[in-house]
């Protein structure tokens, strides 16, 4: 599907935006930034793209700058749709992904101690494996 056409808030929250998560997270791993513009740039020249709503545009900034490998956006942009205000985070497949994307910017910034602090706040007794992993990794000592 492709956002032509789908205008509608029901169809961008109810199915563009959750198969975007789709098609990012199966691509994105696997292209390059370069390669990826090609997506991109259908999706922002398409004719409903200028009339969605700020938290929509923030899902795909949020989308395009992990698969253009940009951590600092990709914090940016996960931090905003979180916006936990100190409190925990509820899991939820959404907020799954978001602090995926979180933990992982912070742990490729370099920024360990933020990446653990976040788990913290994650209240989910079984995390997803990906969650379990970064946590792990910002939670290592240095040797």
């Amino acid at each position: 599907r492709t956002i032509n056409g789908q205008c509608r808030l029901n169809d961008i929250y109810g199915s563009w935006l959750p198969d975007m998560l789709e098609l990012i997270s199966d691509t994105a791993p696997y292209l390059s930034p370069r390669q990826m513009e090609v997506i991109w740039r259908e999706i922002e020249t398409s004719r409903c793209y200028g009339g969605l709503p700020d938290q929509a545009r923030d899902w795909l900034g949020v989308y395009k700058a992990v698969s253009y490998r940009d951590y600092g956006k990709a914090l940016q942009y996960s931090r905003k749709l979180l916006s936990t205000n100190g409190a925990h985070i509820k899991p939820s497949f959404t907020n799954n992904y978001l602090v995926m994307v979180a933990l992982w910017s912070h742990i490729a910034l370099n920024e360990k101690k933020e990446a653990a602090d976040l788990a913290k706040k994650y209240d989910n007794p079984n995390p997803p494996v990906a969650i379990r992993l970064l946590t792990a990794i910002a939670n290592e000592k240095k040797n």
